[in-house]
């Protein structure tokens, strides 16, 4: 499988550089996607993306890797950077310059949701032989609250979710510890108790070596957290996934297209019709490329849409008035 992504980033990497240059008065329109670094399933999803667009929009796409909006955001209010990958919290926080995802010192609001698709499934992990069960049980252990440290979408469940509305703050070890992988392994060793983090093939190595615990979020503070978050909402890390033995409560938020309002609104229609006319080429770049599909489009607005977007999605019949109001909402949350 990895070869099978090598090979295909490569053609895509080949796509873009001929795109570049190539390009001549009458050439195809060039735009720009910031997305996550290479490796990453981001990454693989712009770069599936791209190669869709090149194939039937008549378009060529340069795909810019950027660790987070604080690198794309001034770019695309700049004019060099078209479209960028990036997840309806983070889009939504730094619309509104709130606490943990404010870029700058300003409201970013030079930019719209074109669609969007993934879903992140964030919980926490610890070993059978802690003892841990609940929230309620961190008191006096080692945790890990903020994966990878600085990351705004943990450190604002860790304030407001743990701290604020649990009232564990001050009760528990609050520890940090590099990346993910490190956290995993230092819970294996047991130097620590638990640690926030997406689910994802870490819970795999931790059961293996000494078993795993998901600690599930009650679903009144998910709720709280999609009042003082938007985008985060409740969810479900379904039984079966990672070897979990029953469904975990978690929270939850999706990863979205976002354009610049200056974009052509033809442009992001026509983006999207090739997009989803070609659903079946695009679920092959990635198992997570299978939750684009329009009845996930729209939801989880946290940022105007794009009105090629909303042109598109009328069309489509999946445009409601209750779209129009949040359209409304939000809007005005950019003023």
């Amino acid at each position: 499988m990895k070869k099978i992504f090598c090979i295909f980033l490569s053609s895509l990497f080949m796509i873009g550089f001929l795109a570049v240059g190539s390009a001549t008065a009458d050439a195809p329109k060039v735009i720009s996607l910031s997305t996550k670094p290479m490796g990453g399933t981001i990454y693989y999803l712009a770069a599936g993306m791209a190669s869709i667009w090149t194939k039937y929009a008549g378009v060529q796409v340069r795909v810019e890797p950027m660790p987070t909006i604080k690198q794309w955001g001034p770019l695309m209010e700049a004019g060099q950077v078209d479209m960028a990958m990036e997840n309806t919290v983070t889009g939504g926080g730094a619309y509104r310059a709130s606490d943990f995802f404010k870029v700058g010192n300003k409201k970013l609001t030079f930019y719209r949701m074109v669609t969007a698709g993934n879903q992140t499934l964030m919980s926490w992990w610890t070993r059978p032989d802690t003892g841990i069960k609940s929230f309620q049980d961190f008191v006096g252990k080692r945790i890990v609250v903020n994966t990878p440290p600085g990351a705004p979408d943990t450190a604002a469940i860790a304030k407001y979710m743990v701290d604020e509305y649990l009232k564990l703050a001050g009760k528990y070890r609050r520890l940090e510890i590099g990346s993910p992988a490190e956290c995993t392994r230092a819970l294996i060793e047991g130097r620590i108790d638990a640690y926030q983090f997406v689910a994802g093939p870490h819970i795999e190595e931790v059961r293996r070596s000494v078993g795993v615990r998901g600690i599930p979020v009650p679903i009144d503070a998910a709720e709280y957290m999609s009042k003082k978050v938007p985008g985060q909402y409740p969810g479900v890390i379904p039984k079966g996934m990672y070897g979990l033995e029953e469904d975990l409560p978690c929270i939850a938020w999706r990863g979205a297209l976002y354009a610049s309002e200056k974009l052509d609104p033809d442009l992001v229609y026509k983006l999207l019709d090739a997009l989803y006319s070609h659903l079946d080429e695009f679920h092959a770049v990635h198992p997570l490329a299978k939750q684009y599909v329009l009845a996930n489009a729209t939801k989880s607005p946290t940022v105007p849409f794009h009105t090629g977007a909303i042109k598109f999605y009328k069309d489509k019949g999946v445009w409601t008035p209750e779209l129009d109001k949040i359209q409304e909402r939000n809007l005005a949350d950019g003023k």
